[in-house]
């Protein structure tokens, strides 16, 4: 059955049934109780709301995206450089390689000296620590010959220092350094070694990966290269 009510003298309401009749009796002969109109403004001539009825859901889209998305910037990509990454990279233990050191002999004016080899074994030690502070520790021993009179000789001793890197720009400098070397030849006296090629003076990082870690260094008796292992 369709509801007829507040219903003004001048306004016709079409029933449910179709019909423009404004009879307000039910089919069954019962009839609906009458409505008092209290006033004939337009405000007043809604129907009244039917509790009963649930409102229709909203049809407007649902957003999709985030509420405090933030708008794309602006300001174009560019490629920066972190400088922390080559410390990231360096500061752990490397393994300086006896053919290192054999280099002392073959890239220098040792080379020119007739009659002489050198046989190097053992590995040394190159501790980059993260706080900017170094340990160089060689552990080497050389077979020695001589005009065909061998010997045996070794380097030991402990470098101290401190280390950083700007880029790839390198800078080592030492804080104490007791690193010395010694070789006897033919049952004579003992004679020092020429001293290793110790971490001293500016150069480059030319590489450092997980495993291996190139480096050139300025020193006061040359430029220097080391190619380290991961320990």
């Amino acid at each position: 059955m369709c509801r007829v009510g507040l219903i003004a003298a001048a306004v016709l309401l079409t029933s449910c049934g179709g019909s423009d009749s404004t009879d307000v009796s039910a089919a069954s002969g019962s009839s609906v109780g009458e409505t008092t109109i209290a006033s004939t403004s337009g405000a007043d001539l809604a129907p009244p709301v039917d509790s009963s009825v649930e409102p229709a859901p909203s049809t407007a889209p649902t957003p999709t995206g985030p509420a405090d998305t933030e708008p794309p910037s602006s300001t174009p990509d560019t490629f920066v450089i972190d400088m922390g990454d080559s410390a990231a990279c360096m500061a752990t233990t490397w393994i300086l390689g006896a053919e290192q050191v054999e280099r002392l002999f073959t890239e220098t004016e040792l080379s020119s000296v007739p009659g002489l080899t050198l046989d190097v074994e053992g590995q040394g030690l190159l501790d980059l620590r993260s706080d900017g502070t170094f340990t160089h520790t060689p552990a080497f021993t050389a077979a020695v010959t001589m005009l065909d009179i061998s010997g045996d000789g070794e380097w030991s001793g402990t470098q101290e220092g401190v280390w950083g890197v700007d880029g790839d720009v390198l800078t080592m400098s030492s804080t104490a350094n007791n690193i010395t070397g010694s070789v006897v030849i033919g049952g004579g006296p003992e004679m020092p070694l020429p001293p290793l090629r110790t971490f001293e003076g500016q150069g480059r990082m030319a590489r450092c990966d997980a495993a291996t870690l190139d480096i050139e260094l300025t020193t006061p008796v040359g430029v220097a290269t080391y190619t380290l292992v991961i320990a």
